[in-house]
């Protein structure tokens, strides 16, 4: 099956454009679902968009969730780690500065990930536990799961 993507870019951008706050994650998601489909190079497009546009509006609500998706999708090229890293970096700072916990775990979890394969794994079990020991409760959401999951492969 082929998808005309540039199409489906532009139907989203006009269907989004009066959302200011809300297009970011819109499209940090149909990033991360390009990324599933292995289509790195259109969801780095858009992501790389959806930041140039949150960058020019001034509305930062999604940025650590812009920078881990990008974080993702570039981790994927040959020479994308060292980017990926300092993206999830700045996601996890950004959330810190934030608040936001919940973004912060997911990008602390996919750093983590992404340690993990560099065979990292004192850093990746430090950079997780910082954030996952903080919640008390909510363990059944899917982030908390895989999180748990990590948290006790990096523990054995």
């Amino acid at each position: 099956m082929h998808f005309d993507w540039t199409s489906i870019f532009r139907h989203i951008g006009a269907t989004l454009r009066g959302a200011v706050w809300v297009r970011p994650y819109y499209e940090a998601r149909l990033a991360a679902f390009l990324g599933r489909l292995a289509r790195y190079e259109p969801g780095l497009e858009v992501v790389n968009n959806a930041i140039t546009h949150m960058t020019a509006v001034g509305e930062r609500v999604w940025e650590s969730e812009l920078y881990r998706a990008r974080a993702e999708l570039g981790a994927q090229s040959a020479d994308g780690e060292t980017q990926a890293e300092q993206d999830l970096q700045h996601a996890i700072h950004v959330a810190r500065q934030q608040g936001a916990k919940s973004f912060e775990l997911a990008a602390s979890t996919t750093l983590a990930h992404l340690l993990v394969e560099q065979a990292r794994y004192e850093e990746a079990r430090t950079e997780l536990a910082a954030t996952y020991n903080w919640f008390t409760e909510g363990f059944d959401v899917p982030l908390l799961r895989r999180s748990r999951e990590l948290t006790n492969q990096l523990r054995e």
